[in-house]
C-alpha cells in the first residue's frame, strides 16, 4: 500500500502547476498579412518548381545510367545508338564504359564486337616511335582490340563534353532565388513576418 500511495503522491505533484510565471511554448498566432500571404504563396510555387526540376534531373540521371549500361552490356552498339548516347553522357561516363567493356573481355570501342583475347596486349608503359620522334603512352590502349579501335574511340571521346550536358534544365535551376524576392531578404522574414 505504501508504494501505491507514494506513486499517487508523485503523480499528483507532477500535475500541479509550477509556482511563478508560466512560460508558454506556443504563442498566439498573429493574423497573416496580405504581404506575408503573397510571400508564402511565392515560396510554395518556387518550392514546387524546384521539386519538379530535381525530379527531371533524377530522370536524366536514370536515362544516362541506362545508356551507359547499354554501352557495356551489349556486345556491339549501332552507330545511331552511340550518337544518341553521346548527346547525354560525359567523357568520364564514356571512359568508365570502355573500362567495363574491357573488364568483360570485349573491345572498349562500343561499335566493335571483337574480344580482347584476340588482340595483342601492349607491353610496357610507353611506346617510342622513332619515325615521328615521339613517345606515347600505352595506358589506354590495353582496352582496345586494335589501334584503329583506340583511335576511333579517342575521336568519339573528343566529341563529348567534359560534364554531362544539362538537357531540359531551365535557367532558373542555376539561380537559386525565389521569384519576386531580393537576394538580400532575410530568411527569417519569409517565415516569421
Amino acid at each position: 500500500m505504501e508504494v501505491k500511495e507514494r506513486q499517487e503522491a508523485e503523480t499528483a505533484t507532477s500535475v500541479l502547476p509550477r509556482k511563478g510565471k508560466k512560460k508558454g511554448i506556443l504563442k498566439k498566432a498573429k493574423p497573416m498579412t496580405q504581404e506575408a500571404a503573397e510571400k508564402r504563396k511565392l515560396l510554395e510555387e518556387y518550392r514546387k518548381k524546384i521539386e519538379s526540376q530535381l525530379l527531371a534531373k533524377v530522370e536524366r540521371e536514370r536515362k544516362v545510367l541506362v545508356m551507359c549500361r547499354r554501352l557495356f552490356e551489349n556486345d556491339s552498339v549501332s552507330l545511331e545508338e552511340l550518337e544518341e548516347t553521346g548527346e547525354w553522357i560525359s567523357i568520364q561516363d564514356y571512359e568508365d564504359a570502355t573500362k567495363e567493356r574491357a573488364l568483360k573481355g570485349l573491345c572498349g570501342y562500343p561499335l566493335c564486337h571483337r574480344s580482347l583475347q584476340d588482340a595483342s596486349k601492349p607491353v610496357g608503359k610507353s611506346q617510342i616511335l622513332f619515325e615521328r620522334r615521339t613517345v606515347s603512352s600505352v595506358k589506354g590502349r590495353k582496352y582496345f582490340c586494335s589501334e584503329g579501335c583506340g583511335m576511333a574511340s579517342s575521336i568519339f571521346k573528343g566529341s563529348l563534353q567534359a560534364y554531362r550536358p544539362m538537357k531540359d534544365v531551365s535557367e532558373e535551376m542555376v539561380r537559386l532565388r525565389a521569384p519576386g524576392l531580393s537576394s538580400l531578404t532575410p530568411v527569417s522574414s519569409l517565415f516569421f513576418p
